[in-house]
């Protein structure tokens, strides 16, 4: 494999995303076992247990944040790859289904039988938002062995996960990832992934930057909080020195992408109804990457990416991902 195959090989969590709606004071009540709305926390099998048995009925769906970007980059007629971890049982059989339906590379060797399939139970509210309790399982079994070299060598860019962080293998393997993507002059994507994460890891994350990443993504919180600034415009002015370009999404505000030090506001697609913002942040990645991919200029992906977010197949349907999705139509 020493020609680029792959338009984009992902690296993230494996997971399958357990989806429902739910109360305002159903989600208050998970707070006791250390579960706040709207964002994403690590559980162990005690509490999720306790989630499955708080919530109501649910939807079951692939899903982990550098999938859903790839599965988006895939709806738009791209080529891909994945490495991530599961476990060979029925939510591993449906992850790597889903995966390999949209034509994605995926052999990344299978989990102990003791660890089950990852997931993440995902609770949406009245108002869109959605509030994730995962459960790593097979995931902390994620290390630098699994890194193929030649699918990264064989890749023109490679998007890495921030919630891979919270698994100390995981995180190593990232490094190997990085280094590889050096060596093979394959270009860097990271997305930050969420505020708690990049507190969490946030000298990694600077330090990861700086080193390897051509492209960083991350919403405004997740800007300030990497940056330690609460105004927008002094934390992008700090970003946007760490990395060749700069991807932040500002929800009804839009987005903002800066490269070579020149800034291109993109405007929000309009929708309709917001039903579950569950991937919304994914989806925008996979257009941009693919606009990228494509030589598009910063406008013309940022379009891209918005339009995936705002899609009826994005945000007005549960979940991060829905059936047969084409973007293709959407391509300059």
């Amino acid at each position: 494999m020493s020609s680029k195959i792959y338009e984009l090989l992902s690296i993230g969590n494996a997971l399958v995303d357990i989806l429902s709606y739910e109360s305002e004071d159903n989600v208050a009540s998970l707070a006791k076992i250390g579960i706040e709305k709207g964002n994403m926390t690590l559980i162990g099998p005690d509490e999720a247990t306790t989630v499955l048995r708080q919530t109501g009925q649910s939807t079951m769906i692939s899903g982990g944040s550098a999938a859903n970007t790839l599965s988006t980059f895939m709806s738009f007629g791209g080529s891909g790859a994945f490495i991530g971890k599961v476990s060979d049982d029925r939510l591993g059989d449906v992850f790597r289904h889903d995966l390999k339906a949209q034509g994605v590379m995926y052999t990344t060797s299978s989990a102990p039988m003791s660890a089950q399939t990852g997931r993440s139970h995902v609770m949406i509210t009245s108002d869109g938002e959605r509030t994730m309790a995962t459960q790593l399982g097979a995931n902390e079994h994620f290390a630098p062995e699994d890194i193929d070299e030649a699918l990264v060598a064989a890749s023109k860019t490679i998007f890495l996960e921030g919630y891979l962080f919270d698994s100390p293998s995981a995180k190593e393997a990232f490094m190997t990832a990085a280094q590889m993507a050096q060596t093979h002059d394959t270009k860097v994507a990271l997305t930050l992934s969420s505020v708690s994460c990049v507190n969490a890891h946030r000298d990694d994350f600077v330090k990861l930057t700086k080193s390897h990443v051509d492209i960083l993504f991350g919403n405004e919180k997740e800007l300030k909080a990497l940056t330690m600034k609460d105004d927008f415009n002094e934390a992008v002015e700090a970003a946007k020195t760490l990395c060749d370009t700069l991807v932040v999404t500002r929800g009804s505000k839009g987005a903002l992408i800066v490269q070579e030090g020149v800034h291109t506001d993109i405007i929000a697609a309009k929708v309709e109804k917001i039903e579950d913002t569950t991937g919304a942040g994914d989806s925008f990645a996979g257009g941009v990457l693919f606009g990228f991919a494509k030589g598009f200029s910063a406008l013309e992906s940022g379009r891209l990416g918005a339009e995936a977010a705002a899609a009826a197949a994005t945000i007005s349907h549960i979940g991060a991902r829905s059936v047969n999705r084409d973007f293709s139509k959407l391509v300059p």
